[in-house]
């Protein structure tokens, strides 16, 4: 069963809450074989159109392979 977070922005930026995100699915990341990031590539428009690059390197940055090649680290 997919699993949804709702957060409360207040003052958190949305690299503070990709961080959090993270951090509640690190078990999940960490066992898992392979991982889809799918970023909102709707048109050729730059960004706020599609998804912020900043945000992709959040997201994609502490993600790296685990050196045996068995599932993934999130720093």
């Amino acid at each position: 069963m997919s699993r949804v977070i709702k957060e409360k922005a207040d003052d958190a930026t949305k690299y503070d809450l990709v961080a959090r995100a993270l951090d509640i699915f690190s078990n999940k990341i960490a066992s898992a074989t392979s991982i889809f990031i799918k970023p909102n590539l709707v048109s050729k428009e730059p960004y706020p159109t599609t998804t912020d690059p900043q945000l992709l390197d959040t997201i994609l940055v502490p993600l790296r392979p685990r050196p045996n090649g068995r599932g993934w680290a999130c720093f």
